[in-house]
């Protein structure tokens, strides 16, 4: 056989083929998703699941705290001063305790979800801000404390932590609306199932 019909490779080109396969896997190594990433962005079609649970801690949170501790840590956050118009500014069953603490459970719970400890904190704090706005509008309006007020005791608190945070937890518009609302129909519906429960039985009909 004649070795000049069949001339040998050239040097890049052996370089090239020898450098191939490292290069393909270190381009795979780096697409590839990391497990981070992938918790992070638990999701049931375009409802965020990981989001969803957040929210349901902030939400309830505060809730379980005031019935372990009882009065312990109660601070009413806004003193108990009334306003102008003689009705509290919040009412006291907003106390510091529950959103501090429910904050710090959410922060909790984002670390074990791996969206992060601060990134959760910081939502838990903005879904309680949201809600402490409901409150307040609802003293306006004649409402007591834990009087249920569907859309505003829901809106304002899911709305206002996806809106702050949504570039650190990667939403978008789709999944930022479809958890939005499967919060907004799971909270009115677990908000009336608790009052069933909690009204005497001859008054449920008038529910």
């Amino acid at each position: 056989m004649d070795p000049g019909l069949y001339p040998a490779p050239s040097e890049s080109l052996t370089r090239c083929a020898s450098e191939t396969s490292p290069a393909i896997t270190a381009r795979a190594v780096r697409c590839r998703p990391a497990p981070r990433r992938m918790i992070s962005s638990m999701a049931i079609g375009f409802i965020r699941a990981d989001v969803l649970l957040l929210l349901a801690v902030a939400n309830s949170a505060p809730v379980l705290f005031s019935m372990v501790f009882e009065g312990w840590c109660a601070t009413p956050i806004d003193g108990g001063r009334l306003l102008r118009d003689g009705r509290p500014a919040l009412g006291t069953h907003k106390t510091w305790r529950g959103l501090l603490g429910g904050a710090l459970a959410t922060g909790a719970v984002g670390g074990l979800l791996s969206i992060g400890i601060l990134t959760a904190a910081a939502f838990g704090l903005s879904a309680l801000l949201g809600d402490l706005l409901s409150s307040f509008i609802k003293r306006r309006a004649g409402y007591g404390s834990g009087q249920d007020l569907p859309l505003l005791d829901q809106v304002p608190e899911a709305l206002l932590p996806m809106l702050a945070l949504y570039g650190p937890l990667g939403l978008n518009f789709v999944s930022l609306s479809a958890t939005f609302v499967a919060f907004v129909v799971l909270a009115i519906g677990a908000a009336k199932v608790f009052t069933y429960r909690r009204t005497p039985g001859p008054d449920r009909r008038n529910l």
